[in-house]
Parts: C-alpha cells; sequence; structure tokens
C-alpha cells in the first residue's frame, strides 16, 4: 500500500493508506504510532474524503481517551458528532457517538454532561429500537457506580465486556467497585487481567 501510495500524488489513496496504518497499530496497542498515522490520515482526507476523516477523528478520540486526555478527546467526539448529524449518517453511529461524549465527561466528573449525553443517547436508542450499541453499558454502569449502585455497575461492566471483550477500563472499574463492596478476592482477579493484557505489571503491588 505505501508502495502503491508513494506513485501517485492522490492524497485519497495517501488517507486511506494511513488510515489503515493507524488501524493496524491501534489494534496492537502502540499508541505513539497509531497518534502518528492517524494524524496524517487526518490531514490527508480534510475536505477530501468524508469517511477517512471521519474515522481518523474516531481513532484520534479514542487514542486520547486511554491516554487520558479526556477534554482532547471530547473535542474529537465533538466534532464527529456534528459531522455526522451534518452528513445524517446511520443513527447507530450518531447513539455512540453521544455515548463516547457521555463517557468522557463522566471521566472528569461532569457528570450533568453524562448523563446529558446518555439521555440523548437513549432517545435515539428507543426510537430506532437497536437491541445492543457499543459503550451503552459502560456509560450507564459509570452512572451507577457514581450513585454508589456498586453491584448494578459491575453487572453492567460484564454486559460491556461480553460486547467489546478485553477493555482494561471497564476491570479496573470494576476492580473499583469491588473494593467498596469489600470483595478483596474479586478485586485481585479483575487486576491481574489488567495486569496481564497492559505493561502495568505494579498494578496489584499498588493496590
Amino acid at each position: 500500500a505505501q508502495l502503491i501510495a508513494n506513485k501517485t500524488k492522490d492524497s485519497v489513496i495517501h488517507a486511506l493508506n494511513y488510515h489503515l496504518k493507524a488501524k493496524y497499530y491501534h489494534i496492537n496497542n502502540d499508541r505513539n504510532k497509531t497518534f502518528k498515522y492517524a494524524l496524517l490520515a487526518n490531514e490527508y482526507s480534510r475536505n477530501r474524503n468524508d469517511a477517512t476523516y471521519d474515522n481518523s477523528l474516531s481513532i484520534l478520540s479514542d487514542i486520547a481517551f486511554q491516554s487520558g486526555n479526556y477534554k482532547r478527546a471530547i473535542n474529537y467526539s465533538n466534532e464527529i458528532l456534528q459531522r455526522a448529524k451534518k452528513r445524517k449518517v446511520e443513527p447507530i453511529y450518531i447513539i455512540e457517538d453521544y455515548l463516547s461524549l457521555a463517557l468522557s465527561e463522566a471521566r472528569i466528573d461532569e457528570w450533568d454532561l453524562a448523563k446529558k449525553y446518555f439521555d440523548s443517547a437513549n432517545v435515539l436508542l428507543k426510537k430506532q429500537g437497536y437491541k445492543e450499541v457499543y459503550l451503552h453499558n459502560m456509560v450507564n454502569g459509570f452512572l451507577k457506580f457514581n450513585d454508589k449502585k456498586y453491584q448494578e455497575a459491575i453487572n453492567l461492566f460484564n454486559e460491556e465486556i461480553k460486547l467489546l471483550g478485553y477493555y482494561n477500563l471497564l476491570y479496573i472499574k470494576k476492580a473499583e467497585a469491588f473494593h467498596h463492596l469489600g470483595k478483596r478476592d474479586s478485586v485481585i482477579s479483575n487486576l491481574k487481567v489488567v495486569e496481564k493484557f497492559t505493561n502495568h505489571k505494579n498494578i496489584l503491588q499498588d493496590y
């Protein structure tokens, strides 16, 4: 793909190439390279290819979120949402945009905004009749956790894991919830999962 891109001045081909690289490194948890190529995809597709541009924004938002830069993640997610509304994309993507915003707002303790975006997602969910949507259980779990409904939060996080597979934040929040419930063994078992999938080998020691 790189050889083909090198032989052309077509910016869309370059954008697609960089987008594929960003996706590859994103899947393989290399944040630095993901960020580098997602930025390039974003630059080459701006005002040229809507789909690639929106996808690059989505990756950039997720990288910002995973890196703890929630305000930047909110900026990216807001741009995605406004573009999605303008382009009239499938409602399921707009629902996921609302949920991404809700999750980022929850991470900076803006609970009123998180609830507002969650409610907006639910209005569309009810209207469209979708059964399962990524992030819905996670956001709902965060809201339950904030209301000190820890077991309900754990149940919702488990449902999200069934959809997403491994996601470190879900296991960390489950561990926090079990901590509040005084279930030490469950705290440790969830943190061990995080250790297995990440480089945070001292997470149990920190706990």
